[in-house]
């Protein structure tokens, strides 16, 4: 999937606190509202993520990160003097670590006299070979000052991900939206995950201002998930950035847990927030249930949910964009005993025409079996 939420680009995992320990990181990354994070698994043809004794820190980080609900990305600084290996190197680490993607750190190397047909092989291979995996580019923040970049190979990616590093200034919303902008004016627009600095390079370094602001643009843009690089350099040179990336509520909190169960109603503590409950009689066969966005709101979702009183054998739950395309992460099958209750956290926007959906099979044995789709929102009005 692609990022969404606030994440850490980690390049050396021993240098991240504390001490490099994989649990206490993942904890502390846990306890800080971070959503994902992207570690280095790979240079060039060369794996990364293995420590001196040979122990793939990487592994572990991504175990006790996925423990905790936290997504973990692979990233990879590429060369270009191997395309089709290092692309096969930085699949196989994926697929070995279990990550829930990858990022192509592509920069000079592909640049010109470097022929564009090296980063398309490159690219071609790495699609083919994370084909059921959200891949993004990690390059350059400004297309117009990299012309000789070979921006075509972005119809292989899912994302773009650009290092939005202003380095040498202090000015990060003014670079986060001129990069935004001249991401916008591809033909092809993919989601946008800036990606901010926070380091110390020789006399300059990140202020806690910059991070604060970066933040700010960056939500004021409307974009689902941003990243900053990088989390050792942080911990080493300018740790007050950590707390201010933490504390930043990115876009619209989780709301707490229900407190008297998901099968009785949730406590509002926001007036804003609603939950519906579209309930449906259990008939033979397959069976739809849902609800589409009318054309004068737009809604965030929480919570997506599906309860019943009576087993059924087959329940899918999807988000349907106005286009058609299903949101895949929602879409998984599953099987329901009596009196159980499927609950999937679902953060997203639902522009207008967006549909909830449950597909469910279940067989009418008894008097009074139902089903209910349930979903926790916040509705704008746009009329």
């Amino acid at each position: 999937m692609i990022p969404e939420g606030k994440g850490w680009i980690i390049w050396v995992i021993k240098d991240v606190e504390p001490n490099g320990d994989p649990a206490g990181i993942a904890q502390r990354l846990k306890d800080n509202d971070i959503s994902w994070i992207s570690l280095k698994i790979a240079n060039g043809i060369y794996p990364a993520g293995i420590d001196e004794n040979g122990i793939d820190k990487a592994a572990l980080l991504t175990q006790e990160c996925h423990s905790r609900g936290i997504q973990v990305y692979g990233w990879a600084y590429e060369t270009a003097e191997n395309p089709m290996l290092e692309a096969k190197v930085a699949a196989d680490r994926v697929k070995l670590l279990n990550l829930d993607g990858f990022m192509a750190d592509l920069e000079q190397e592909y640049k010109l006299p470097t022929p564009p047909s090296v980063a398309d092989l490159y690219s071609k291979t790495l699609r083919a070979l994370l084909s059921g995996a959200e891949i993004g580019l990690l390059s350059y923040r400004y297309p117009s000052y990299h012309s000789d970049f070979p921006w075509e190979i972005r119809k292989y990616y899912d994302y773009d991900c650009p290092q939005v590093y202003w380095e040498g200034s202090h000015n990060p919303g003014t670079q986060v939206y001129t990069s935004y902008d001249e991401f916008q004016q591809f033909p092809v627009r993919l989601p946008y995950v800036p990606i901010g600095s926070s380091y110390k390079r020789s006399t300059w370094w990140t202020t806690e201002n910059d991070v604060f602001e970066f933040c700010q643009a960056s939500e004021r843009l409307g974009v689902k998930g941003i990243g900053l690089y990088e989390l050792g350099r942080t911990d080493l040179y300018v740790p007050n950035c950590f707390p201010v990336f933490s504390n930043f509520k990115w876009l619209y909190p989780l709301p707490p847990e229900p407190e008297k169960g998901f099968l009785e109603e949730l406590i509002m503590i926001d007036a804003k927030h609603e939950v519906i409950t579209l309930p449906q009689k259990i008939l033979p066969g397959p069976q739809v249930l849902e609800v589409t966005v009318p054309d004068n709101e737009y809604w965030v979702l929480f919570w997506l949910g599906f309860t019943t009183n009576y087993p059924i054998s087959q329940v899918v739950l999807s988000i349907v964009l106005p286009d058609g395309k299903a949101v895949t992460p929602y879409a998984s099958s599953y099987t329901l005993g009596k009196h159980n209750w499927l609950k999937v956290p679902a953060i997203m926007p639902l522009p207008v025409n967006t549909t909830i959906r449950a597909n469910y099979v279940g067989v009418l044995t008894e008097v009074n079996q139902f089903v209910n789709l349930r979903y926790y929102v916040q509705k704008s009005d746009l009329s």
